[in-house]
């Protein structure tokens, strides 16, 4: 019997607001997201030395074994995290 597993580490990743057009009407705005679906979860997945600068926090949703290392989220409005049906280590140390 096979098994396919998937993880994922972003290193080194600095996110940096830039211009661009984005079409409104189906709601685009300008976020970061980690989102699986409930049924098909997103899991195990590291972000290490991450500085993220946006008009609205990281969303994380439907997602578990979440770890946080060295991640600064900096917003221009609400909380650094918004979490929904998530598991994230590392939230306490995050910078803010």
């Amino acid at each position: 019997m096979l098994t396919r597993l998937h993880s994922v580490t972003f290193e080194g990743i600095e996110g940096i607001i830039c211009k661009v057009e984005v079409d409104v009407s189906r709601g685009g705005l300008e976020k970061s997201l980690i989102v699986g679906l409930p049924e098909s979860q997103i899991s195990v997945v590291v972000l290490k030395n991450v500085s993220i600068s946006a008009p609205i926090g990281l969303t994380v949703r439907n997602a578990k074994g979440i770890k946080l290392k060295n991640v600064k989220i900096e917003t221009q409005h609400g909380q650094p995290f918004i979490l929904e049906n998530a598991e994230v280590e590392g939230l306490e140390t995050a910078e803010r």
